[in-house]
């Protein structure tokens, strides 16, 4: 992952995603961090696109909490990332590319996000009836 191919609010989502895991005593950062992350931030392109597909982000919020707090816990260590967090990186680059930008931007992370199959992130898209065509349309 190459940093300077990210847009700084992209950067803080992934911090943000990686903070919350330390805060929540999670050995592991999942994809479910990062879609807090995204979502957590009221001024954010995620949140409000969200709004303009008449979501309600809070319940959004409140659920990917529940989420959170089910993983193991640990006391102390390191985190690191998982499989499928690793893996929402890539994937939010190769969006970058597919759209011809510069740089990977929180709606790259979203896309990959919401393309990702069997995740917590997946369960909370279906609930709510968020896909990527909803999503790009909205967009």
């Amino acid at each position: 992952m190459d940093l300077n191919k990210f847009t700084q609010k992209s950067i803080e989502v992934i911090q943000n995603s990686q903070n919350l895991a330390t805060e929540y005593g999670n050995p592991q950062v999942d994809e479910i961090h990062m879609h807090y992350s995204l979502i957590n931030d009221n001024e954010g392109l995620i949140p409000r696109v969200l709004v303009f597909m008449n979501e309600n982000v809070d319940m959004i919020k409140s659920d990917i909490l529940r989420e959170i707090e089910k993983l193991p816990k640990q006391q102390g260590g390191s985190i690191y990332p998982s499989r499928s967090y690793s893996k929402l990186i890539k994937e939010a680059e190769s969006e970058m590319k597919t759209f011809g930008d510069e740089y990977v931007g929180v709606e790259h992370l979203y896309i990959a996000l919401l393309k990702e199959k069997s995740t917590k992130s997946e369960k909370i898209f279906n609930k709510y009836n968020i896909n990527l065509q909803r999503f790009l349309e909205s967009l």
